[in-house]
């Protein structure tokens, strides 16, 4: 009788141990299951890009944007080119070959002053002029002339468009036939250099 009775004592304490034991896994959720592993990139992909979290909490519903593309510096001129050659702005900055160049200049501005009349335009208009696409549209019409110099004398390659303003191609038509090959005489002019000067449109 005895035996029995501690026989069922041992039962009702292993059942007890069970259930406690039971109650317990369920509070705790149950085995923690690990994420799954994201799947890999397709061969050739490019991973996709770092997203910096924000610092402090996320507000509820907020969105992480990804960072503006930063623009990329446009890449040097050819080398050689006349893209490369510095520009000036004020021929003062040439010293005396400038004074020079200016004095040329002088002597045809009669002769681009004449391109401003409406007939002489009218008569240049539609003739090809060099850098007028892309040229600035604000402010004073005015070129970039691109000089070489000579032994003792300079000459005026070309004149594209630097600031187009409110004028009519004729107008950059009729100064551009002007000046190209232009050869001004200049004493302190050595060979083997080229200038870049900005010219306003008399």
């Amino acid at each position: 009788m005895r035996r029995t009775v501690v026989v069922a004592l041992a039962a009702i304490g292993l059942l007890l141990a069970g259930s406690v034991a039971a109650i317990a896994w369920l509070t705790r959720g149950g085995p923690e299951l690990a994420a799954p592993e994201p799947p890999p990139p397709a061969p050739g992909a490019d991973p996709a890009p770092l997203v910096p979290l924000p610092a402090g909490p996320i507000p509820p519903g907020a969105s992480i944007a990804a960072p503006a593309p930063v623009a990329q510096p446009l890449p040097p001129p050819p080398k050689g080119s006349w893209a490369a050659v510095p520009a000036t702005a004020r021929i003062a900055a040439l010293g005396p070959l400038g004074r020079e160049i200016r004095a040329g200049l002088d002597d045809l501005a009669p002769r681009l002053s004449r391109c401003a009349e409406a007939e002489v335009q009218a008569r240049h208009g539609g003739q090809e002029v060099s850098g007028l696409q892309g040229a600035d549209e604000k402010g004073a019409p005015a070129l970039m002339l691109e000089i070489e110099t000579l032994d003792g004398e300079v000459r005026i390659v070309d004149a594209p468009v630097e600031t187009r303003g409110q004028a009519d191609d004729g107008l950059f038509a009729c100064a551009q036939r002007a000046l190209r090959g232009q050869v001004i005489p200049a004493a302190s002019a050595r060979p083997g250099s080229r200038i870049r000067l900005l010219y306003p449109l008399p």
